[in-house]
């Protein structure tokens, strides 16, 4: 450590506990970059210097257990499994449906706005209605 540090960490505001704690909230989503200015009496820019690890950098990224991760696979690969089982009679997954769905949807989209657009003719400059026209064939 140089004699620069050492002459500041006396007075800093901040441990390297406390640091810890505010990157672990801010990356679980429970505090702003702006309470944390607050709680801590710093500013909004050192927060962020801090979450970058741009200042504090020395201090050791924790690990994450293994365990977790392997929980959080195997509990998303029992969600895909039962999307990809879930068929109905016609043979479609839940996720092939919802696709399907969508395409019809997209496909019968311009018929509709050009009859609701018919619909209230009057009220709709041609200009619009000749440009839903084109949308239709």
């Amino acid at each position: 450590m140089t004699k620069f540090h050492a002459g500041n960490s006396k007075a800093a505001k901040l441990t390297a506990d406390i640091v810890q704690s505010m990157r672990r909230e801010y990356q679980e989503g429970r505090v702003t970059q702006g309470a944390l200015a607050k709680r801590y009496h710093v500013s909004v820019v050192q927060i962020g210097r801090i979450l970058r690890r741009e200042v504090w950098h020395d201090l050791a990224v924790p690990m994450v257990d293994a365990g977790i991760v392997a929980d959080s696979a195997r509990r998303m690969m029992e969600l895909q499994n039962q999307v990809n089982e879930g068929r109905d009679a016609e043979g479609m997954s839940a996720m092939d449906k919802l696709n399907w769905d969508i395409a019809k949807k997209r496909a019968v989209m311009p018929e509709t706005i050009l009859a609701e657009l018919e619909a209230d003719k009057p009220a709709i400059p041609q200009h619009i209605l000749e440009r839903a026209a084109q949308f239709k064939g």
